[in-house]
């Protein structure tokens, strides 16, 4: 059974102006995620940021962003919840409101079915001491 997620997402851009803010040092593109979810994890939050693209499918893809994952449902315990979305709930308000705080303008609440797992092991942020390294060299084995 696949669970509806809903949260909070942020264009890339707004993603790095938040980062800023929040003085998360080393943030590349191939580390925003990870970058994001240890300092949640460090701060005591208990949601998750994920790398996804917004819109999604069956709309046209949009572009890459960063989405604070804020409720978590199993399928089956909304039935009713068309097309996999979730309304906002408190808990949903309360990280929208530290986002705010913390300067965030552009926003948008977005809830759809999980077909990318990012849901598997539950919501709340953990870390990783796991270094991304992509060197010159492999980007150029990747575009050849």
């Amino acid at each position: 059974m696949v669970n509806i997620i809903g949260g909070y997402f942020l264009p890339m851009n707004t993603a790095h102006e938040l980062a800023q803010c929040l003085r998360i040092q080393g943030l590349d593109e191939h580390q925003i995620e990870r970058s994001f979810n240890n300092w949640l994890s460090e701060h005591g939050h208990d949601h998750k940021a994920a790398v996804i693209q917004w819109p999604r499918y069956p709309d046209p893809w949009g572009p890459l962003g960063i989405m604070f994952v804020s409720s978590c449902v199993r399928d089956v315990e909304r039935p009713a919840a068309g097309g996999g979305k979730l309304d906002e709930m408190e808990g949903d308000l309360e990280v929208k409101r530290w986002l705010q705080e913390s300067g965030v303008k552009e926003l948008q609440w977005v809830s759809f079915k999980d077909n990318l797992s990012i849901s598997m092991g539950g919501i709340k942020p953990r870390k990783s001491d796991i270094k991304s390294r992509v060197t010159d060299n492999w980007k150029d084995f990747l575009l050849h």
